[in-house]
């Protein structure tokens, strides 16, 4: 599809992505001089799919009541000579497939980049809303660590009367999709749980939990995954490295429960579990910071020890001898009768 150098009143600067249905464009806009990112529809997707322009609305519409700092502000909603777009907050920084390829990030700061992603997500959830496409490529990390959702493309409002998904179609990302987004089911606020956990697996081990490039026969396998969990399950995350703790394994693995109702049911819920797991390893790390001071403390005492120890036996070996010497030479003047209790101090006097 050819881009224009202008769509309504902005002027394209740069194509900054593309997708299945459409494409992402840096623009500036007019009078105001505004940086903003625009979407645009696939023309050729309106004629091959009827419901198409009315899903891209509906897109729209949904994350443009979402109100939250991790999530993108839609601005503008608009047609220009049969091209239909959408405009939104311009974000800057890396995409979170980018940043755990760098692997540059301390765990406290993977944990509060998920803790930020759930609470947007909590919002989502709390007005009905689920994304069902959730994964790394659609978040973007900002230079200050904040994680920044991008794309609502396929969400799904529960509290809608419309629905627009065909039957038997399936939507979602092989690697991150739910056993029952798999199987083309009923889907709820625990498929994007499901997503959340497969994310939070891959941002602290670095590899992906279900591992595959083939799309079919993830598919299949996320299907059997579901139908016998035990069976299918990833390999633990501290496996992958032994310094994950076990809390935090066992969270992210009931996120990736195989079957919905075993599952975290909201982002808000784990969420509230990740905040308890943080608490956790604060004290754990305090209380190391404290038993850390006391070993220093020992470390300078038994140092202190070292030195004052011998310069203590020296001066009772000074002082034991001077009384010695006392004793033989002026021992008798001022102690009477010593020398017949201590006959031996007589003899060294003699001496």
């Amino acid at each position: 599809m050819d881009i224009p150098s202008r769509i309504g009143k902005y002027k394209v600067v740069k194509r900054l992505g593309q997708g299945g249905s459409g494409c992402v464009l840096k623009v500036q806009q007019d009078v105001i001089d505004r940086v903003v990112a625009l979407k645009i529809l696939f023309t050729n997707l309106m004629k091959a799919r009827p419901n198409t322009i009315k899903r891209f609305k509906r897109e729209a519409r949904l994350a443009s009541s979402l109100i939250h700092p991790n999530i993108v502000l839609i601005f503008d909603i608009g047609e220009q000579n049969g091209m239909h777009y959408y405009t939104m907050q311009y974000v800057e920084g890396l995409s979170m497939v980018e940043q755990i390829k760098k692997n540059n990030l301390s765990f406290s700061q993977r944990l509060d980049i998920m803790m930020q992603f759930c609470d947007a997500l909590a919002l989502a959830h709390s007005k009905g809303i689920i994304h069902r496409d959730l994964k790394p490529h659609n978040v973007v990390i900002t230079e200050d660590l904040s994680p920044m959702i991008l794309d609502f493309g396929i969400a799904k409002s529960l509290v809608d009367d419309e629905n627009m998904t065909q039957v038997g179609h399936i939507l979602g990302s092989a690697h991150y999709m739910a056993p029952e987004q798999a199987r083309s089911t009923e889907v709820g606020t625990y498929t994007d749980v499901f997503g959340i956990g497969v994310m939070m697996y891959e941002m602290f081990t670095g590899a992906r939990p279900f591992q595959g490039n083939d799309v079919r026969n993830l598919i299949i396998e996320r299907i059997k995954y579901g139908e016998d969990p035990a069976k299918n399950s990833p390999i633990p995350m501290y496996e992958i490295n032994n310094r994950i703790p076990v809390m935090l394994n066992d969270i992210v693995f009931r996120c990736m429960a195989g079957k919905a109702k075993d599952r975290y049911q909201t982002a808000n819920e784990v969420l509230s579990e990740l905040k308890k797991f943080q608490s956790q390893l604060d004290l754990h790390n305090a209380i190391d910071r404290v038993l850390g001071e006391k070993e220093k403390d020992k470390i300078l005492i038994n140092r202190k020890a070292s030195y004052v120890q011998p310069i203590l036996f020296s001066l009772f070996v000074l002082i034991c001898g001077a009384l010695f010497v006392f004793l033989v030479f002026w021992g008798e003047k001022y102690i009477p009768n010593l020398h017949e209790h201590l006959p031996f101090l007589k003899t060294l006097q003699n001496y």
